[in-house]
Parts: C-alpha cells; sequence; structure tokens
C-alpha cells in the first residue's frame, strides 16, 4: 500500500497481505491519528496512551448518516479496546469487526445489530443487556462472557467459542449456532424453541427449565448437560450425545432421537411419550418413574437401566436389550417387546398385561408377583425365571422354554383372568372348573386363539413344570385337560364323514374309553371318584340282595325286604355282606344264594378292579 499520511492511522488489514490472498483486498484505517501516537483511537495500543478515550472513541467513528444512504458497513478491523472506555453511547450496529481484541471489556446494552464480527476475542467481557440482533460471529471466542438480558434475535454463531458463558435471561428467536462451543454455559430458563444448532457442543451446560421445544438440531453434543424440568418436546436430535445428562423432570414429548447416546443419563420422571429413540443407549440410565406410552424404542439398549416406576405402554421395544435392568413397578401393558433380551432383568410387581413377549429371552428374570396376563410369550425363553405369586392366565405360551421356570402355588397360568380372577382351589367352583390355556376351546370368548395341538403342547409343559417344581395340582389338571382334549379329538374323529367307518369304530371305542376314565377315575387322577364310585357299587348291590333273598346268614333263612321292613337294622347285613364281598374278605358268616352268586361274582371283580386302580392313583400321586 502506497504512504499514508502521517495524521492519519494507516493501520492495515490484513497487516501481511499478498497478491491472490484471501480477502482479496487490504484495508487502510483513514482515522486521525491520537497525539502521542501513530494511531488512531480504535487501533492505538490503550497501554501506551491515555488518549484512547470514550470520546476518542466516538470521535473517530464514521457519522451515522454516511452509513444509511446507500446501506453500508463501518469496518472496525483489527480493533484493541481497553476495559474502561466503552459505554452504551458507543454504537457497533452496522460494523464489521475482524481480528478485534475485545477481551474483558464492559460491553453493558451494547448495540452489535446487523454487524459482522469475525476471529474476535470477547473473552470475560460483560455483555449484560446488549443488542446483538442479525449480527454474525464467526471464528470468535467469547468464552465466559456474561450475556444475560442480551437480545439474539436472528443471531448466527459460527464456529465460536460460548464456554462457560452466561446466557440466562438472553432472548433468542431463530439464532444459529453453527459448529460452536457451549460447554459449561448457563443457558436456563432460555426460550431456544425454533433455534438452530449444528454440530454444537453443549458438554456440561446448564439448561434447566429451558425450552428447547421444535428445536432444530444436528448431531449436538449435551453429555453431562443439565437439562432438568427443560422442554425439548418435538425436537430433533439424531445421533445427539446426552450421556450423563441430567434431564429429570424434562418433557421430551415426540422427541426424534435415534442412534442417541443416553447411557448414564438421570430422566427420572421425565415425559418421554411419543418419542422416537430407536436404537438409542441407556445403559445404567436412572429413568425411574419415565413416562415412555406410545415411544418408539426398538433396538434400544437399557442395560442396568433403572426404569421402575416407569411407564412404557404401548412402547414398541422390539428386538431391545434390557439385560439386568430394574423394571421394578414398571407399566408395560400392550408394549411390543418381541425378540427383546430381558435376561436377568427384575420386573416384580411389574404390569405385562397384552405385551408381545414372543421370542423373547426372559432367561434369570425375576417376575415375582408380575401381570402378565394374556402377554404374547410364544418361543420366549423363561428359563431360571423366577414367577412366584405371578399371573399369566391368558398368556400365549406355545414354543415357550418353561420348564425350569420357578413357581409356587400362587403362581397362576391357567383361566381367563377376565372371568375367573384370582380365586381359591379351594372352593367347588374351582374344583369343577375346567380353567385352561388360551389355546383351548373351554377359555372364554378365546375362539381366535383356539388350537387344540398347541393346547395340548403347553398343557405337556406345564405338567413337566408342575412335575419340576413339586407343584401336583397343576400337574394334574393340566394332564386332565391334556387327555380332555385328546377325548375330544377322538370324538371328532368319530363324528367325521370324511373318514372310513373303520377309522370311526376305532375312534369312537377310543372315546367311550376316555369317557369312562374320565368319569371313573379323572384319567386316573382322583382317588376320590374311585372311592365315590366304589361307595356306590356297594350300596347298589346291598340294596339288590335282598331284592330276590339271594343272601342268607349261615343256617338262617334268606334276606328280604319282608325281613327288612320288620327290622329295618336287617339292611346293613346286606351292607355287610357287600363290603365283605367288594373288599373280597369274605368271613363266611353270609352266603349267595340262586343269582345271588352271579352278583356276589360281578361284585368281587368291579371291587378287585376298583381297589388296584386306587392304590394305582395313590401310589401315583405320592410319586409326585
Amino acid at each position: 500500500m502506497s504512504d499514508v499520511s502521517t495524521d492519519r492511522c494507516g493501520y492495515t488489514w490484513p497487516c501481511d497481505h499478498e497478491i491472490d490472498d484471501d480477502p482479496n483486498k487490504q484495508n487502510c484505517c483513514w482515522r486521525e491519528a491520537l497525539p502521542e501516537t501513530d494511531r488512531c483511537a480504535w487501533h492505538a495500543d490503550p497501554h501506551e496512551t491515555e488518549a484512547v478515550t470514550t470520546a476518542s472513541l466516538q470521535s473517530g467513528r464514521i457519522p451515522p448518516e454516511d452509513t444509511e444512504n446507500p446501506p453500508s458497513y463501518e469496518l472496525l478491523d483489527g480493533i484493541t479496546v481497553s476495559a474502561n472506555v466503552i459505554d452504551d453511547t458507543i454504537s457497533f450496529e452496522r460494523v464489521i469487526i475482524r481480528d478485534g481484541d475485545l477481551s474483558g471489556v464492559d460491553l453493558q446494552a451494547a448495540n452489535f445489530s446487523d454487524s459482522v464480527i469475525i476471529n474476535t476475542d470477547f473473552r470475560g467481557s460483560d455483555l449484560t443487556d446488549s443488542v446483538l440482533d442479525d449480527a454474525l460471529f464467526q471464528d470468535c471466542n467469547l468464552s465466559e462472557t456474561n450475556l444475560t438480558g442480551a437480545s439474539l434475535w436472528d443471531t448466527r454463531f459460527s464456529n465460536t467459542d460460548l464456554s462457560n458463558s452466561d446466557l440466562t435471561t438472553a432472548r433468542l428467536g431463530n439464532t444459529r449456532f453453527q459448529e460452536t462451543t457451549l460447554t459449561g454455559s448457563n443457558l436456563s430458563h432460555l426460550d431456544l424453541a425454533n433455534s438452530y444448532f449444528e454440530e454444537v457442543d453443549l458438554t456440561a451446560a446448564t439448561l434447566h427449565n429451558c425450552d428447547l421445544s421444535k428445536l432444530n438440531s444436528i448431531h449436538a453434543t449435551l453429555a453431562d448437560a443439565d437439562l432438568t424440568d427443560a422442554n425439548l418436546s418435538s425436537v430433533r436430535l439424531p445421533n445427539a450425545d446426552l450421556s450423563g445428562a441430567n434431564l429429570a423432570g424434562a418433557d421430551l414429548t415426540n422427541i426424534w432421537l435415534p442412534d442417541g447416546n443416553l447411557s448414564d443419563v438421570s430422566l427420572r420422571g421425565a415425559i418421554l411419550s411419543d418419542s422416537t429413540l430407536d436404537r438409542a443407549t441407556f445403559s445404567n440410565a436412572d429413568v425411574a418413574g419415565a413416562d415412555f406410552t406410545d415411544a418408539s424404542l426398538d433396538d434400544a439398549d437399557f442395560t442396568d437401566a433403572d426404569l421402575s416406576d416407569a411407564t412404557l405402554r404401548r412402547c414398541s421395544l422390539t428386538a431391545a436389550n434390557l439385560t439386568s435392568a430394574s423394571l421394578l413397578h414398571t407399566d408395560l401393558k400392550n408394549a411390543n417387546l418381541h425378540d427383546g433380551t430381558l435376561a436377568e432383568a427384575t420386573l416384580s410387581t411389574a404390569d405385562l398385561t397384552n405385551t408381545d413377549l414372543s421370542a423373547a429371552d426372559l432367561t434369570g428374570a425375576d417376575l415375582s408377583d408380575a401381570t402378565i396376563c394374556e402377554a404374547n410369550l410364544e418361543n420366549a425363553f423363561l428359563s431360571r425365571a423366577m414367577l412366584f405369586d405371578a399371573d399369566l392366565r391368558g398368556a400365549k405360551l406355545h414354543g415357550s422354554v418353561i420348564g425350569d421356570a420357578q413357581i409356587n402355588e400362587d403362581t397362576a397360568i391357567i383361566g381367563a383372568p377376565n372371568t375367573e380372577g384370582m380365586q381359591s382351589p379351594h372352593t367347588v367352583t374351582a374344583i369343577h372348573s375346567k380353567r385352561g390355556c388360551v389355546y383351548d376351546p373351554a377359555y372364554p370368548n378365546g375362539e381366535a386363539e383356539t388350537d387344540t395341538d398347541k393346547a395340548k403342547s403347553v398343557y405337556r409343559a406345564l405338567e413337566e413344570l408342575g412335575r419340576r417344581r413339586a407343584r401336583p395340582r397343576l400337574q394334574a389338571r393340566c394332564f386332565v385337560r391334556r387327555q380332555d382334549l385328546q377325548k375330544r379329538d377322538y370324538w371328532e374323529d368319530a363324528t367325521a364323514n370324511a373318514t372310513s367307518v373303520e377309522e370311526r369304530i376305532i375312534a369312537g371305542s377310543r372315546w367311550s374309553r376316555a369317557k369312562v376314565a374320565r368319569a371313573t377315575l379323572l384319567y386316573g387322577e382322583s382317588p376320590w371318584r374311585v372311592i365315590a364310585w366304589s361307595l356306590s357299587i356297594i350300596l347298589s348291590f346291598a340294596l339288590l340282595y335282598p331284592l330276590g333273598g339271594w343272601i342268607k346268614p349261615t343256617g338262617g333263612d334268606p334276606l328280604t325286604y319282608a325281613t327288612i321292613s320288620s327290622n329295618p337294622v336287617e339292611i346293613l347285613n346286606s351292607v355287610y355282606y357287600s363290603t365283605l364281598t367288594y373288599t373280597a374278605l369274605g368271613f363266611g358268616d353270609f352266603q349267595p344264594v340262586g343269582f345271588g352268586r352271579l352278583l356276589t361274582t360281578l361284585e368281587t371283580g368291579f371291587g378287585a378292579v376298583m381297589l388296584a386302580l386306587l392304590v394305582f392313583i395313590l401310589g401315583r400321586r405320592a410319586a409326585r
């Protein structure tokens, strides 16, 4: 650049400029130089002269009317300002500042609206109540600045450092933060709705009670940030890092945060209903009491997370990992956990009514006192699962691995929850009820799920479970229902028109045999039926013998109803004889007469068979 008059500043920017450099031209300051220095008030070193004052700075500015028509910017490139000479009488509206130094300066209520500020140092400056509307801050350092009450409408921060700054009570609208650092900054109570954050680092920032609703953000980092009671509803934060952040009580309704990192985060009492959190990581997170109603959490990782008292109604958790997670008292009604992993998880007292747990891994999970009514557990793994006091009535269990699960007498597995309630097994209703699994044709209103083969498979698995866990009542009930279904199949085969006569006869005989076995023995499960039939046989024959005088005492007259009518006690002799005959004891004090020999033979045969069956049933039950 050519020589500059000695009474002019002559500061050039950039200082070392060559042709083809960017920018493509060099600026020269034409302001009047101060006494005792060759620089103007804006470019003089404030440590070398005392001539830099508020008045000298103001006089060095271009008159406003010269920048209005046509609109233009005043250049203040390379300025250096001391901390004590700026006041609110100096305006920075519509200026361009590049490579400036305003660090530690009191800029309260300063006006930087519509300015362009590049690579300028504002570290530690006080910008309280300043106006930065429509300004651009690029490559600037505003760390540890005080921006409380500042106006930031349509302000743009690009590649700027705002770490540890205080922006509380600042006013933002359509503010853009691009590749900006806000680590440790305080943005509490701010309304950030519709602001734009791209590649922003908010690590350890304070956003307590902040309104970030409808925030447009891409790849923001919010690790260890304080977002307690913040409003992040409808925010888009794909791939965001919120690890270690505190979001207790925050509103994240309808948030879009796929692939986000929320490990070690606190979401206690937060609202995340209708949110999209697919593939998000919540490992070791505190999510107690949070509301995830209707959220999408497919492939999410909740390993070792605390979800106690949380609400996950109608959530989609397909293939989610909840290994060792705590879901104590959690509401999972109608949730989808298909192919999920809940190994070693704590689900005690959780509500899993109508939840889809098909193909889920519940190995070693604690489901004690949980409500799992009408849940889908088909092909699920329940190996070593704790099911004490759990309610699985109406659950679909076909194909599930349940053989070594832990159950007790209060574990309810078969029956319909809506019609039967948790009734005692020691009532007449319970004894005579035909409680079954959801695939059983006898299941109330279960026509849509009726599948005899699945029902028999489930009953067989439950028989094995009852055998292993010494629950004979469950084992017996499932065995009886399985035999009932087999009997039903025999009847359908016997009455089917498509089968041959031979097949129908064989099926009919099998049905008849099963019918008799149920009526007399309950398929070998009820000694009381054998005893009842035995008493009936004894009494029936006792009433037959006097009918024709077919028994008589040794050396006496035959016993008839005429004899009994004169002495009713004589009927006891008939009962006595019938009992001895049935039990094959026969002391010889009574003898059969005529047709009585045939009756005695028949009764002895019945007694031998029935007593043998009684011994078999008692031995079978004792073996259990």
